[in-house]
Protein backbone atom coordinates (compact mmCIF):
# COMPACT_ATOMS: atom_id res chain seq x y z
CA UNK A 1 0.00 0.00 0.00
CA UNK A 2 1.33 3.45 -0.84
CA UNK A 3 2.33 5.72 1.99
CA UNK A 4 -0.30 8.16 3.04
CA UNK A 5 0.35 11.57 1.46
CA UNK A 6 0.49 14.68 3.60
CA UNK A 7 -1.20 16.97 1.12
CA UNK A 8 -3.66 16.81 -1.73
CA UNK A 9 -1.45 15.67 -4.59
CA UNK A 10 -1.80 16.85 -8.17
CA UNK A 11 0.13 15.04 -10.89
CA UNK A 12 0.09 17.28 -13.95
CA UNK A 13 1.65 16.61 -17.31
CA UNK A 14 2.99 19.24 -19.67
CA UNK A 15 0.36 21.75 -20.76
CA UNK A 16 0.56 22.10 -24.54
CA UNK A 17 -1.16 24.46 -26.93
CA UNK A 18 -4.33 22.94 -28.38
CA UNK A 19 -7.97 23.73 -28.95
CA UNK A 20 -9.33 25.10 -25.70
CA UNK A 21 -6.13 26.68 -24.43
CA UNK A 22 -4.77 30.11 -25.16
CA UNK A 23 -2.47 30.57 -28.13
CA UNK A 24 -0.40 33.74 -28.62
CA UNK A 25 -2.74 36.61 -29.39
CA UNK A 26 -5.83 34.53 -28.61
CA UNK A 27 -8.27 35.98 -26.11
CA UNK A 28 -9.89 34.01 -23.28
CA UNK A 29 -13.29 35.00 -24.65
CA UNK A 30 -12.56 33.09 -27.89
CA UNK A 31 -11.59 29.95 -25.91
CA UNK A 32 -14.78 30.17 -23.84
CA UNK A 33 -16.88 30.53 -27.00
CA UNK A 34 -15.26 27.38 -28.38
CA UNK A 35 -16.27 25.54 -25.22
CA UNK A 36 -19.88 26.65 -25.68
CA UNK A 37 -20.15 24.88 -29.03
CA UNK A 38 -18.32 21.60 -28.32
CA UNK A 39 -20.31 18.48 -27.46
CA UNK A 40 -20.15 17.16 -23.94
CA UNK A 41 -20.99 13.48 -23.35
CA UNK A 42 -21.07 11.69 -19.98
CA UNK A 43 -21.61 8.14 -18.73
CA UNK A 44 -22.80 7.98 -15.11
CA UNK A 45 -23.04 4.65 -13.24
CA UNK A 46 -24.15 4.09 -9.65
CA UNK A 47 -23.82 0.56 -8.24
CA UNK A 48 -25.22 0.00 -4.75
CA UNK A 49 -27.19 -3.28 -4.61
CA UNK A 50 -24.27 -5.60 -3.85
CA UNK A 51 -25.67 -8.80 -2.26
CA UNK A 52 -23.06 -9.02 0.50
CA UNK A 53 -21.82 -5.43 0.74
CA UNK A 54 -24.62 -3.02 -0.18
CA UNK A 55 -23.81 0.70 -0.26
CA UNK A 56 -26.10 3.53 0.78
CA UNK A 57 -25.07 6.47 -1.38
CA UNK A 58 -24.10 5.48 -4.96
CA UNK A 59 -27.61 5.76 -6.37
CA UNK A 60 -28.12 9.20 -4.84
CA UNK A 61 -24.63 10.20 -5.97
CA UNK A 62 -25.15 9.08 -9.56
CA UNK A 63 -28.59 10.69 -9.81
CA UNK A 64 -27.33 14.01 -8.46
CA UNK A 65 -24.33 13.88 -10.80
CA UNK A 66 -26.53 13.14 -13.84
CA UNK A 67 -28.85 16.02 -12.95
CA UNK A 68 -25.97 18.46 -12.60
CA UNK A 69 -24.25 17.34 -15.80
CA UNK A 70 -27.47 17.75 -17.79
CA UNK A 71 -27.80 21.29 -16.46
CA UNK A 72 -24.20 21.89 -17.59
CA UNK A 73 -25.06 20.90 -21.19
CA UNK A 74 -23.80 17.29 -21.09
CA UNK A 75 -25.53 14.51 -22.97
CA UNK A 76 -25.88 11.98 -20.14
CA UNK A 77 -26.09 8.19 -20.29
CA UNK A 78 -27.22 7.16 -16.80
CA UNK A 79 -27.33 3.63 -15.36
CA UNK A 80 -27.89 2.06 -11.94
CA UNK A 81 -27.02 -1.31 -10.38
CA UNK A 82 -25.45 -2.81 -13.48
CA UNK A 83 -24.37 -6.44 -13.78
CA UNK A 84 -21.10 -7.23 -15.56
CA UNK A 85 -22.50 -7.67 -19.10
CA UNK A 86 -24.58 -4.52 -18.74
CA UNK A 87 -21.57 -2.47 -17.64
CA UNK A 88 -19.63 -3.59 -20.70
CA UNK A 89 -22.54 -2.70 -22.99
CA UNK A 90 -22.91 0.71 -21.34
CA UNK A 91 -19.20 1.45 -21.83
CA UNK A 92 -19.38 0.37 -25.48
CA UNK A 93 -22.39 2.62 -26.09
CA UNK A 94 -20.57 5.47 -24.35
CA UNK A 95 -17.56 5.02 -26.61
CA UNK A 96 -19.76 5.14 -29.69
CA UNK A 97 -21.47 8.31 -28.47
CA UNK A 98 -18.12 10.00 -27.77
CA UNK A 99 -17.02 10.07 -31.40
CA UNK A 100 -17.16 13.60 -32.70
CA UNK A 101 -17.56 15.16 -29.27
CA UNK A 102 -15.19 17.54 -27.57
CA UNK A 103 -15.37 16.38 -23.94
CA UNK A 104 -16.11 12.96 -22.45
CA UNK A 105 -16.77 12.33 -18.77
CA UNK A 106 -17.08 8.98 -16.97
CA UNK A 107 -18.38 8.91 -13.39
CA UNK A 108 -18.64 5.78 -11.25
CA UNK A 109 -19.92 5.46 -7.69
CA UNK A 110 -19.77 2.02 -6.10
CA UNK A 111 -17.23 -0.61 -5.07
CA UNK A 112 -13.81 -0.39 -6.70
CA UNK A 113 -10.66 -2.36 -5.91
CA UNK A 114 -7.10 -2.95 -7.03
CA UNK A 115 -5.47 -6.28 -7.84
CA UNK A 116 -1.79 -6.47 -8.73
CA UNK A 117 -1.71 -2.75 -9.39
CA UNK A 118 -4.74 -2.69 -11.70
CA UNK A 119 -8.01 -1.01 -10.82
CA UNK A 120 -11.39 -2.68 -11.23
CA UNK A 121 -14.97 -1.42 -10.95
CA UNK A 122 -17.28 -4.00 -9.37
CA UNK A 123 -20.66 -4.89 -10.96
CA UNK A 124 -23.50 -5.79 -8.62
CA UNK A 125 -23.46 -9.46 -9.69
CA UNK A 126 -19.74 -10.04 -9.06
CA UNK A 127 -18.79 -13.14 -7.03
CA UNK A 128 -15.09 -12.62 -6.42
CA UNK A 129 -14.00 -15.64 -4.40
CA UNK A 130 -10.36 -15.23 -5.45
CA UNK A 131 -8.37 -12.36 -6.92
CA UNK A 132 -8.25 -13.80 -10.43
CA UNK A 133 -12.05 -13.63 -10.64
CA UNK A 134 -11.74 -9.87 -11.14
CA UNK A 135 -10.47 -10.43 -14.68
CA UNK A 136 -13.76 -12.09 -15.65
CA UNK A 137 -16.34 -10.56 -13.29
CA UNK A 138 -15.19 -6.94 -12.81
CA UNK A 139 -14.46 -4.10 -15.23
CA UNK A 140 -10.86 -3.01 -15.67
CA UNK A 141 -10.64 0.80 -15.51
CA UNK A 142 -8.07 0.56 -18.29
CA UNK A 143 -10.86 -0.64 -20.56
CA UNK A 144 -12.83 2.53 -19.85
CA UNK A 145 -9.80 4.72 -20.52
CA UNK A 146 -9.08 2.93 -23.81
CA UNK A 147 -12.66 3.35 -24.96
CA UNK A 148 -12.61 7.06 -24.10
CA UNK A 149 -9.24 7.56 -25.79
CA UNK A 150 -10.51 5.94 -29.00
CA UNK A 151 -13.14 8.68 -29.27
CA UNK A 152 -10.40 11.20 -30.18
CA UNK A 153 -11.85 13.89 -27.92
CA UNK A 154 -9.76 16.84 -26.93
CA UNK A 155 -10.46 16.06 -23.26
CA UNK A 156 -11.56 13.03 -21.23
CA UNK A 157 -12.45 13.20 -17.53
CA UNK A 158 -12.60 10.07 -15.34
CA UNK A 159 -14.12 10.48 -11.85
CA UNK A 160 -13.99 7.48 -9.47
CA UNK A 161 -15.90 7.72 -6.21
CA UNK A 162 -15.09 4.06 -5.71
CA UNK A 163 -12.26 3.93 -3.17
CA UNK A 164 -14.28 2.06 -0.53
CA UNK A 165 -13.30 -0.99 1.51
CA UNK A 166 -12.81 -4.16 -0.53
CA UNK A 167 -15.66 -6.46 0.61
CA UNK A 168 -13.93 -9.55 -0.83
CA UNK A 169 -10.44 -9.21 0.66
CA UNK A 170 -10.98 -11.62 3.58
CA UNK A 171 -10.65 -14.59 1.23
CA UNK A 172 -7.90 -13.00 -0.85
CA UNK A 173 -4.15 -13.12 -0.63
CA UNK A 174 -2.73 -9.99 0.98
CA UNK A 175 0.15 -10.04 -1.48
CA UNK A 176 -2.06 -9.40 -4.51
CA UNK A 177 -4.80 -7.02 -3.36
CA UNK A 178 -4.61 -3.67 -1.64
CA UNK A 179 -7.01 -1.19 -0.13
CA UNK A 180 -8.52 1.59 -2.22
CA UNK A 181 -7.38 2.07 -5.82
CA UNK A 182 -3.96 2.08 -7.43
CA UNK A 183 -2.41 5.14 -9.04
CA UNK A 184 -2.79 5.26 -12.82
CA UNK A 185 -0.97 7.25 -15.46
CA UNK A 186 -3.36 9.56 -17.27
CA UNK A 187 -3.31 9.03 -21.05
CA UNK A 188 -2.84 12.02 -23.28
CA UNK A 189 -5.66 14.53 -22.86
CA UNK A 190 -7.08 12.71 -19.82
CA UNK A 191 -7.89 13.93 -16.32
CA UNK A 192 -8.37 11.25 -13.61
CA UNK A 193 -9.92 12.12 -10.25
CA UNK A 194 -10.06 9.78 -7.24
CA UNK A 195 -12.20 10.28 -4.14
CA UNK A 196 -9.08 9.65 -2.05
CA UNK A 197 -5.38 9.01 -2.44
CA UNK A 198 -4.09 5.78 -4.02
CA UNK A 199 -4.04 2.90 -1.56
CA UNK A 200 -6.46 4.66 0.79
CA UNK A 201 -10.19 4.13 1.29
CA UNK A 202 -13.02 6.63 1.41
CA UNK A 203 -16.17 6.44 3.50
CA UNK A 204 -19.60 5.90 1.94
CA UNK A 205 -20.69 8.93 3.97
CA UNK A 206 -23.35 9.60 6.57
CA UNK A 207 -25.62 11.84 4.47
CA UNK A 208 -27.62 11.11 1.35
CA UNK A 209 -24.49 11.65 -0.79
CA UNK A 210 -20.84 10.84 -0.27
CA UNK A 211 -18.72 13.72 0.99
CA UNK A 212 -16.57 13.70 -2.14
CA UNK A 213 -19.50 13.85 -4.58
CA UNK A 214 -21.25 16.48 -2.47
CA UNK A 215 -18.26 18.81 -2.71
CA UNK A 216 -17.69 17.98 -6.38
CA UNK A 217 -21.25 18.94 -7.31
CA UNK A 218 -20.84 22.28 -5.54
CA UNK A 219 -17.58 23.05 -7.32
CA UNK A 220 -18.83 22.00 -10.76
CA UNK A 221 -21.72 24.45 -10.52
CA UNK A 222 -19.45 27.37 -9.63
CA UNK A 223 -19.24 29.60 -12.74
CA UNK A 224 -15.98 30.20 -14.59
CA UNK A 225 -13.78 27.80 -12.59
CA UNK A 226 -11.30 25.71 -14.60
CA UNK A 227 -11.14 21.93 -14.44
CA UNK A 228 -8.08 21.93 -12.20
CA UNK A 229 -9.63 24.65 -10.06
CA UNK A 230 -12.76 22.57 -9.49
CA UNK A 231 -10.83 19.57 -8.19
CA UNK A 232 -8.46 21.66 -6.11
CA UNK A 233 -11.53 23.21 -4.50
CA UNK A 234 -12.98 19.73 -3.86
CA UNK A 235 -9.72 18.43 -2.41
CA UNK A 236 -9.35 21.33 -0.03
CA UNK A 237 -12.92 21.00 1.21
CA UNK A 238 -12.75 17.21 1.76
CA UNK A 239 -9.38 17.36 3.51
CA UNK A 240 -10.67 20.08 5.80
CA UNK A 241 -13.95 18.34 6.62
CA UNK A 242 -12.27 14.99 7.33
CA UNK A 243 -9.28 16.54 9.14
CA UNK A 244 -6.96 14.89 6.64
CA UNK A 245 -8.44 11.40 6.86
CA UNK A 246 -9.62 11.53 3.24
CA UNK A 247 -7.41 13.21 0.67
CA UNK A 248 -8.72 13.34 -2.92
CA UNK A 249 -6.16 12.73 -5.65
CA UNK A 250 -5.86 13.67 -9.31
CA UNK A 251 -3.66 12.65 -12.22
CA UNK A 252 -3.73 14.89 -15.27
CA UNK A 253 -2.27 15.05 -18.74
CA UNK A 254 -4.67 17.61 -20.20
CA UNK A 255 -3.82 19.83 -23.16
CA UNK A 256 -6.40 22.53 -22.79
CA UNK A 257 -8.66 24.35 -20.41
CA UNK A 258 -12.13 23.27 -19.50
CA UNK A 259 -14.89 24.99 -17.54
CA UNK A 260 -17.93 23.07 -16.32
CA UNK A 261 -20.11 26.13 -15.66
CA UNK A 262 -19.30 28.64 -18.37
CA UNK A 263 -19.61 32.33 -17.59
CA UNK A 264 -22.57 34.19 -19.02
CA UNK A 265 -22.02 36.04 -22.26
CA UNK A 266 -21.56 39.79 -21.84
CA UNK A 267 -24.96 41.32 -21.21
CA UNK A 268 -26.57 37.91 -20.63
CA UNK A 269 -26.99 37.94 -16.89
CA UNK A 270 -30.51 36.72 -17.47
CA UNK A 271 -29.15 33.65 -19.26
CA UNK A 272 -26.88 32.87 -16.33
CA UNK A 273 -29.75 33.28 -13.90
CA UNK A 274 -31.87 30.96 -16.03
CA UNK A 275 -29.14 28.32 -15.99
CA UNK A 276 -28.89 28.54 -12.21
CA UNK A 277 -32.66 28.28 -11.97
CA UNK A 278 -32.61 25.24 -14.23
CA UNK A 279 -30.08 23.53 -11.98
CA UNK A 280 -32.17 24.40 -8.93
CA UNK A 281 -35.34 23.06 -10.54
CA UNK A 282 -33.61 19.85 -11.60
CA UNK A 283 -32.43 19.31 -8.04
CA UNK A 284 -35.90 20.04 -6.69
CA UNK A 285 -37.43 17.59 -9.17
CA UNK A 286 -34.95 14.91 -8.13
CA UNK A 287 -35.72 15.55 -4.46
CA UNK A 288 -39.47 15.33 -5.07
CA UNK A 289 -39.05 12.12 -7.08
CA UNK A 290 -37.09 10.60 -4.20
CA UNK A 291 -39.75 11.69 -1.70
CA UNK A 292 -42.53 10.25 -3.87
CA UNK A 293 -40.66 6.96 -4.19
CA UNK A 294 -40.12 6.83 -0.42
CA UNK A 295 -43.80 7.60 0.23
CA UNK A 296 -44.91 4.89 -2.20
CA UNK A 297 -42.63 2.41 -0.46
CA UNK A 298 -44.01 3.38 2.95
CA UNK A 299 -47.56 2.91 1.66
CA UNK A 300 -46.65 -0.48 0.20
CA UNK A 301 -45.13 -1.58 3.51
CA UNK A 302 -48.18 -0.34 5.45
CA UNK A 303 -50.53 -2.24 3.12
CA UNK A 304 -48.43 -5.37 3.47
CA UNK A 305 -48.48 -5.08 7.26
CA UNK A 306 -52.26 -4.63 7.20
CA UNK A 307 -52.67 -7.68 5.00
CA UNK A 308 -50.41 -9.75 7.24
CA UNK A 309 -52.33 -8.63 10.33
CA UNK A 310 -55.61 -9.74 8.74
CA UNK A 311 -54.06 -13.06 7.75
CA UNK A 312 -52.69 -13.52 11.26
CA UNK A 313 -56.13 -12.89 12.75
CA UNK A 314 -57.72 -15.32 10.30
CA UNK A 315 -55.21 -18.05 11.10
CA UNK A 316 -55.58 -17.41 14.82
CA UNK A 317 -59.34 -17.84 14.48
CA UNK A 318 -58.88 -21.08 12.56
CA UNK A 319 -56.67 -22.46 15.31
CA UNK A 320 -59.11 -21.71 18.12
CA UNK A 321 -62.65 -21.72 16.79
CA UNK A 322 -64.58 -24.70 15.37
CA UNK A 323 -67.13 -22.18 14.08
CA UNK A 324 -64.83 -20.90 11.32
CA UNK A 325 -66.42 -21.64 7.91
CA UNK A 326 -63.38 -23.56 6.67
CA UNK A 327 -63.17 -25.82 9.72
CA UNK A 328 -66.94 -26.42 9.82
CA UNK A 329 -67.11 -27.29 6.12
CA UNK A 330 -64.22 -29.71 6.42
CA UNK A 331 -65.71 -31.31 9.53
CA UNK A 332 -69.07 -31.78 7.81
CA UNK A 333 -67.39 -33.35 4.81
CA UNK A 334 -65.67 -35.86 7.09
CA UNK A 335 -68.73 -36.72 9.20
CA UNK A 336 -68.85 -40.46 9.96
CA UNK A 337 -65.49 -40.99 8.29
CA UNK A 338 -63.46 -43.52 10.21
CA UNK A 339 -59.75 -42.97 10.87
CA UNK A 340 -57.18 -45.38 12.10
CA UNK A 341 -54.40 -43.78 14.12
CA UNK A 342 -51.33 -44.75 16.09
CA UNK A 343 -50.11 -43.01 19.20
CA UNK A 344 -46.59 -41.81 18.41
CA UNK A 345 -44.64 -41.18 21.60
CA UNK A 346 -47.00 -43.00 23.94
CA UNK A 347 -45.52 -45.38 26.49
CA UNK A 348 -47.09 -48.27 24.61
CA UNK A 349 -47.70 -48.10 20.88
CA UNK A 350 -51.44 -48.31 20.41
CA UNK A 351 -53.68 -48.54 17.40
CA UNK A 352 -57.30 -47.45 17.58
CA UNK A 353 -60.19 -46.36 15.43
CA UNK A 354 -61.66 -42.86 15.62
CA UNK A 355 -64.87 -41.50 14.11
CA UNK A 356 -65.84 -37.84 13.77
CA UNK A 357 -69.57 -37.38 14.34
CA UNK A 358 -71.65 -34.63 12.78
CA UNK A 359 -71.78 -32.55 15.96
CA UNK A 360 -68.01 -32.54 16.25
CA UNK A 361 -67.82 -35.25 18.90
CA UNK A 362 -65.57 -38.29 18.64
CA UNK A 363 -66.09 -41.96 19.13
CA UNK A 364 -63.19 -44.38 19.44
CA UNK A 365 -62.63 -48.11 19.64
CA UNK A 366 -59.69 -50.43 20.15
CA UNK A 367 -61.64 -53.40 18.78
CA UNK A 368 -62.33 -52.27 15.23
CA UNK A 369 -64.18 -49.78 13.07
CA UNK A 370 -67.62 -51.10 13.90
CA UNK A 371 -67.86 -50.36 17.64
CA UNK A 372 -67.43 -46.84 19.01
CA UNK A 373 -67.67 -45.30 22.44
CA UNK A 374 -68.24 -41.57 23.02
CA UNK A 375 -65.20 -39.66 24.20
CA UNK A 376 -67.18 -37.52 26.65
CA UNK A 377 -64.81 -35.22 28.51
CA UNK A 378 -62.02 -36.56 26.40
CA UNK A 379 -63.37 -34.72 23.34
CA UNK A 380 -61.41 -32.11 21.42
CA UNK A 381 -60.60 -28.71 22.88
CA UNK A 382 -59.96 -27.07 19.50
CA UNK A 383 -59.62 -27.89 15.87
CA UNK A 384 -58.50 -25.97 12.76
CA UNK A 385 -57.65 -26.23 9.12
CA UNK A 386 -53.91 -26.33 8.48
CA UNK A 387 -52.31 -27.11 5.12
CA UNK A 388 -55.42 -28.99 3.98
CA UNK A 389 -55.63 -31.03 7.19
CA UNK A 390 -58.06 -31.03 10.07
CA UNK A 391 -55.87 -30.73 13.18
CA UNK A 392 -57.51 -31.74 16.46
CA UNK A 393 -56.21 -31.21 19.97
CA UNK A 394 -57.73 -32.65 23.11
CA UNK A 395 -56.80 -33.01 26.76
CA UNK A 396 -56.29 -36.44 28.21
CA UNK A 397 -57.63 -39.33 26.26
CA UNK A 398 -54.98 -41.52 27.83
CA UNK A 399 -53.43 -39.01 30.24
CA UNK A 400 -53.62 -35.36 31.22
CA UNK A 401 -51.22 -34.46 28.41
CA UNK A 402 -52.33 -32.74 25.23
CA UNK A 403 -52.14 -34.52 21.90
CA UNK A 404 -52.51 -33.49 18.28
CA UNK A 405 -54.04 -35.75 15.67
CA UNK A 406 -52.28 -35.21 12.34
CA UNK A 407 -52.33 -36.73 8.89
CA UNK A 408 -53.47 -36.26 5.32
CA UNK A 409 -57.24 -36.15 5.17
CA UNK A 410 -57.10 -36.98 1.49
CA UNK A 411 -55.26 -40.24 2.20
CA UNK A 412 -58.41 -42.40 2.41
CA UNK A 413 -57.68 -46.12 2.32
CA UNK A 414 -59.57 -49.42 2.64
CA UNK A 415 -58.61 -52.72 4.11
CA UNK A 416 -60.47 -53.14 7.40
CA UNK A 417 -62.58 -56.18 8.09
CA UNK A 418 -65.74 -54.15 7.55
CA UNK A 419 -64.19 -52.47 4.51
CA UNK A 420 -64.85 -49.05 6.10
CA UNK A 421 -62.89 -46.17 4.48
CA UNK A 422 -60.40 -44.64 6.85
CA UNK A 423 -57.32 -42.45 6.78
CA UNK A 424 -54.03 -43.13 8.52
CA UNK A 425 -53.34 -40.45 11.14
CA UNK A 426 -50.79 -40.00 13.90
CA UNK A 427 -51.40 -38.83 17.45
CA UNK A 428 -48.48 -36.70 18.66
CA UNK A 429 -47.95 -35.24 22.09
CA UNK A 430 -48.04 -31.43 22.15
CA UNK A 431 -45.12 -29.96 24.17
Amino acid sequence: MLARPRTVAVVVGCVLLATGTLAPGQSKEIVVEQMRTERRVALVIGNAAYPTAALKNPLNDSRAMATTLKALNFEVLQHENLAWPDMLRAIEAFGDRLRGSGVGLFYFSGHGLQVRGRNYLVPVDARLAVETDTEYQAVDVGRVLSKMESGNNRLNILVLDACRNNPFERSWSRSTAGGGLAQMNAPTGTFIAYATAPGRVASDGTGSNSLYTTELLKAMRTPNVTLEGVFKQVGGAVVGLTKGEQQPWIASSVYGDFIFSLPARPGSARSSALQEERVRLEEERRRLDAERAALAEQQRIAEERRRLAEERQRLQALRTSPDEPGARALAQALTNTVWRWTCDGCAVTQTAWVRLDGDGAFGFSYDGPGTFKPTGARGPNSWSVKDGQLVLVWNGGFSTERYRLEGSLGDVISGTKANVPHARLTLRRVP
